[in-house]
């Protein structure tokens, strides 16, 4: 496995994920190094069944809350209860704890894939909130950021080609990026973005089923 190829064809995408979690470039740049070192070092033990992307994901996000641990074991200070752990949980419950409103969760996600593993976090910029789903072949990653002054767009613009659809009143913007779908669109008081490797059909019904269409 070439995995000079896999550092160029996906450290933009786990730079962008860690960003969506720390907020801060010059962690996520650290972060998704260190993610990717230490994906060098298992690559032998990745057998191929999960998507790579979604592997590396679980590394970066393991990575960056282990760091954050340590950071408040270094400064004597307790972990930040606005950080929820890495596990999976009921959504629902999660959007309660966190006073998050809105329509930001699926209805017709695949039979295939099985409680997501959520987080969240809430700090000066506003709330974050992410859902994971991940099968043996596929993912849907779902990322909302609270819309706010503080707050810059993570959402990347790009050459490649877009094509938009309307549903409920909202513009989507799609579009594919090596293998990849990708959906950004503004849902109320949230910026949101979705991408996955399932079908480009099946995973636009998943978006639109966020409004119960």
């Amino acid at each position: 496995m070439d995995f000079d190829l896999i550092y160029k064809q996906y450290f933009r995408d786990v730079f962008l994920y860690l960003r969506s979690l720390s907020a801060n470039e010059d962690i996520a740049e650290e972060i998704a190094q260190k993610t990717f070192a230490k994906a060098l070092k298992a690559i032998d033990s990745y057998d191929g069944q999960k998507d790579i992307r979604a592997w590396l994901f679980t590394i970066a996000k393991n990575t960056y809350f282990t760091d954050c641990k340590r950071q408040n074991l270094f400064s004597g200070e307790e972990p930040s209860e606005n950080i929820a752990a890495p596990q999976s949980v009921f959504v629902e419950q999660m959007l309660n704890d966190f006073g998050i409103k809105g329509q930001l969760i699926p209805t017709a996600v695949p039979e295939e894939f099985g409680v997501p593993t959520c987080w969240a976090s809430c700090d000066e910029s506003g709330l974050k909130l992410e859902i994971l789903y991940q099968s043996s072949e596929h993912y849907i990653y779902l990322w909302y950021m609270q819309i706010s002054k503080k707050n810059e767009s993570a959402v990347e613009k790009n050459d490649r080609a877009v094509t938009s659809w309307d549903f409920e009143g909202i513009k989507h913007y799609q579009l594919a990026d090596n293998g990849i779908q990708k959906v950004a669109w503004a849902n109320g008081a949230f910026e949101c973005l979705a991408q996955s490797n399932i079908e480009s059909d099946v995973f636009r019904q998943v978006v639109e089923s966020i409004y119960g269409g």
